[in-house]
């Protein structure tokens, strides 16, 4: 199948192609058997078996957008692999369409720039006469890609883009989590201590002191940073190439899932309160008392643990139909998903100021300025997650 009529497949005006124009455009596909055409056309029996054999060996934690795992799995074995659907499988396809996917087709589609899809993107087909790599790239993020050119082209390396590669798919690593809540600080100052009141107007012999002030209460222990999220996985790639005139160089394709998110920082302690202002001191007549001391301030809370980090997933299988006289150009690479790290120790919280001393009566000593609060201890460091994700396996078959 050429690439017209692949064209053709998805609705595009085959006249504007032989014009020699590129069209890009989102169309509605209405079944499941169409999507798997327009996507899977190309796949031998043996291919299929493969893909299936490998997609249903993954382990569980897959996203898809809210739909169940489980179903999704046995509809991508369908569209890509050999596998067999149930009535209940194909009702729940049904559920699933009219689907939109991005089409691109062209007489000759010329890659100068990195090109991105995703993350997390509709389906994307790019379908070409001749497709020329000239210093540019594809990269799929977490995000489904089929790649058929009757003839491919390599014009520059992919040094140019920055990019290790003619086509990437990538699973896409979340962003770090949530820190955790700071801690409760208590408002204002605690008690201030009790002013000394003369025994008779005028008359302050005999009495006592002023109060102490109240030492500030704690500050709260800041919340637990947020787990960090599962990587999301490099999604099923098809890519098929019918002719290959540009040895010496390479074609190169790579993969890598989605690697684990850093947890978040624990929550740093709440700031302790300030101490309360020491009494004043009784102050009649030709008399006086010493003032309280202010109260101490209270501590800082503790900083909580961070977050443990999440961790990678399995990429999905790569299949990959290349010319047999070109085999040695053709260029697999992959690399593993990290595991998540675990977040950042909360701070401690800062401590609080201690209280002043109150009003000295006549002739009467100050009392002491409170002492400033301890400083709220740092939480531990997250746990780093010890799941990594590997590489989606390719299948190639040589034409």
């Amino acid at each position: 199948m050429g690439y017209l009529e692949r064209a053709q497949l998805m609705g595009h005006d085959v006249s504007r192609l032989k014009a020699g124009e590129t069209i890009q455009s989102m169309v509605l596909v209405d079944t499941l058997d169409k999507f798997k055409a327009i996507f899977a056309a190309e796949l031998t029996a043996e291919q299929r078996a493969e893909y299936s054999k490998k997609i249903l060996a993954l382990p569980s934690g897959v996203q898809f957008g809210g739909f169940r795992e489980a179903p999704m799995m046995r509809l991508i074995s369908y569209v890509f692999g050999d596998g067999e659907l149930t009535a209940a499988d194909a009702a729940f396809a049904k559920t699933l369409f009219p689907l939109k996917i991005n089409a691109i087709s062209g007489a000759t589609i010329t890659i100068t720039t990195a090109v991105v899809y995703g993350p997390t993107a509709i389906p994307v087909t790019v379908n070409a006469g001749t497709l020329i790599f000239a210093g540019g790239s594809i990269t799929a993020e977490n995000t489904v890609l089929t790649v058929r050119a009757d003839n491919l082209q390599i014009n520059a390396s992919p040094a140019a883009t920055a990019k290790p590669y003619h086509v990437g798919i990538l699973g896409v690593t979340p962003a770090t989590a949530a820190t955790g809540l700071t801690g409760t600080s208590t408002p204002g100052q605690a008690p201030a201590g009790t002013s000394a009141q003369p025994r008779s107007p005028g008359n302050c012999l005999g009495a006592p002191g002023g109060g102490n002030g109240s030492t500030g209460a704690p500050g709260g222990k800041g919340g637990p940073g947020e787990p960090g999220q599962p990587g999301l996985a490099s999604y099923t790639a098809t890519i098929t190439i019918e002719t290959y005139d540009s040895a010496p160089a390479s074609f190169v394709v790579f993969t890598q899932s989605g690697g684990g998110g850093r947890g978040g920082q624990g929550g740093t302690g709440g700031q302790g309160q300030q101490g309360g202002t020491g009494g004043n001191g009784c102050d009649s007549g030709c008399e006086g008392t010493h003032s309280g001391d202010g109260g101490p301030g209270g501590p800082g809370g503790a900083g909580n643990m961070g977050g443990s980090g999440g961790g990678g997933i399995d990429g999905f299988p790569i299949t990959i139909n290349f010319p047999k006289v070109a085999q040695s150009h053709l260029v697999m690479t992959d690399a593993t998903a990290p595991p998540g790290a675990g977040g950042a120790q909360g701070e401690g919280g800062a401590p609080g100021a201690g209280g002043n001393p109150g009003k000295a009566g006549k002739d009467s000593g100050t009392g002491a300025v409170g002492a400033i609060g301890a400083p709220g201890v740092r939480g531990e460091r997250g746990l780093d997650s010890k799941t990594s994700g590997t590489p989606g396996h390719y299948t190639t078959h040589f034409l």
